[in-house]
């Protein structure tokens, strides 16, 4: 198991998807029971809103079969994981921590969030992560989705982060 896995930042990869923007509107009940745990309210509410946007998103069927792009350590495809939990791509997101990265070498190298395979906590370098997502929300959504897939169980390297992500946005921003 590969310890600190890390998400770094995708600007020129997302942000190059034609009309990738974020899905403006109010939380319903379902989008605000999310697991933030942060120390500062205006981190927290950027990590808020990006779980809303990568919720709204796994809605949609074409961007829940990303689950079924990837496989887990033993092999299993990450849906065939989620069914067997009973869960969905959107109550998996919902079940999962986000803690303050703070001095972890991750944040201090400038990734957006990191964990480890298999774990339900996801590491949020808060600053990267508001700054980020202040300029473009659909480009930290897809980092969420990407580490709701390490918290499944998938590695990486192989597949590479870049390639992950690229898949995120291929079946969900599209």
């Amino acid at each position: 198991m590969r310890i600190g896995i890390a998400v770094g930042v995708f600007v020129s990869l997302v942000s190059s998807v034609p009309g990738v923007v974020a899905e403006p509107g109010n939380a319903t009940s379902g989008e605000s029971a999310f697991l933030v745990r942060l120390r500062q309210s205006r981190d927290g509410y950027a990590v808020s809103r990006a779980l809303q946007g990568a919720y709204r998103r796994l809605a949609e069927p074409g961007c829940q079969a990303v689950f079924s792009d990837f496989t887990e350590s033993r092999g299993r495809k990450l849906q065939e994981v989620l069914d067997e939990e009973g869960e969905t791509g959107r109550s998996h997101l919902r079940r999962l921590y986000f803690y303050e990265g703070g001095e972890a070498r991750g944040c201090k190298a400038g990734v957006l969030a990191f964990t480890q395979p298999g774990s339900r906590v996801i590491y949020v370098c808060s600053r990267w992560f508001r700054e980020a997502y202040e300029t473009n929300p659909a480009r930290v959504e897809a980092v969420v989705i990407h580490e709701s897939l390490h918290a499944l169980g998938l590695g990486e390297n192989p597949p590479r982060s870049q390639d992950i992500t690229a898949q995120v946005v291929e079946r969900c921003f599209r």
